[in-house]
């Protein structure tokens, strides 16, 4: 039976791992890759993200690219040309 209080906010197949992020709603957030689970505080996972976020915008090494400046949804469709990008 799975928990009423829990709300997915993105599942993905990333070669042959699975990624799945939780809200425990009012408890914590919770990364499951495969059959490993890491709890965050909310906290911890916002700066676990920025922190990704800008080793990502670091990689791309394009001038002025910045995550916060794009959807989403959108940077998700492109994601695995992102670090080809030249200007």
């Amino acid at each position: 039976m799975s928990n009423p209080g829990v709300i997915l906010l993105c599942e993905a197949q990333i070669g042959n791992q699975m990624l799945r992020v939780e809200d425990n709603i009012g408890e914590a957030i919770h990364l499951h890759i495969n059959n490993i689970r890491i709890d965050f505080t909310v906290r911890d996972f916002i700066l676990l993200v920025d922190g990704l976020k800008s080793i990502a915008e670091k990689m791309i090494n394009v001038t002025g690219f910045s995550f916060d400046k794009y959807d989403a949804i959108w940077l998700k469709e492109i994601g695995n040309i992102l670090i080809k990008l030249k200007k």
